[in-house]
């Protein structure tokens, strides 16, 4: 497999998509001749061990930047997991005593899905005039059902009602290892921050 060969499979898998057009490239410093390709397996964010082309660069870009992007077979952009959210998946594990058979990439990604809505819904409570108390207290049991369903029913688990923070929290004090600067603990961070 050549760069030209990986894009005109991703142009086919993915028409429509930014990720090979001359002003993306141009924007990143990218060139065909700078790229390179070889297959490898990697954990992505939902299944572990995914055979995928590799791109990878040769020579840095702009800023520094040799990053490589990741591709299935059938030429689709999959995204690595970054290990930080794994760590992150097994020290949840740890802390509220789950199954070692837990996933910890799933995990992660069940209770970003729960942090988001409650935050959402946070949001409209500060803001949207139109939110009933009704709709406020049937959507926030709703999230509070899943997320003891996933972590257990630890009375250390906090419902945020301040969208300027996380909602999913850790009562304080605890011992767990990422916390805000309240002392609570984090149980769905932001890793696009990271």
């Amino acid at each position: 497999m050549t760069p030209a060969e990986l894009k005109k499979l991703h142009e086919q898998a993915s028409p429509g998509n930014y990720f090979f057009t001359p002003e993306t490239m141009r924007f990143f410093g990218d060139t065909m001749s700078n790229y390179g390709v070889r297959k490898t397996k990697i954990n992505t964010r939902m299944e572990k061990n995914v055979e995928v082309w590799e791109l990878y660069r040769k020579n840095p870009v702009k800023r520094g930047l040799q990053r490589s992007a990741y591709f299935t077979l059938s030429g689709k952009v999959v995204f690595k997991a970054k290990p930080c959210l794994r760590d992150h998946g097994e020290e949840l594990k740890k802390f509220f005593n789950l199954s070692p058979e837990t996933d910890p990439l799933t995990l992660c990604a069940k209770l970003k899905r729960w942090e988001t809505i409650h935050h959402r819904l946070m949001e409209r409570y500060c803001s949207d005039l139109t939110l009933t108390e009704e709709e406020l207290e049937r959507t926030s049991e709703r999230v509070k059902k899943n997320v003891r369903r996933i972590l257990g029913n630890d009375p250390r688990i906090k419902f945020n009602r301040d969208p300027r923070g996380y909602s999913l929290k850790i009562e304080e004090p605890n011992d767990f290892y990422r916390q805000d600067l309240g002392g609570y603990g984090i149980i769905a961070p932001d890793w696009s921050e990271e």
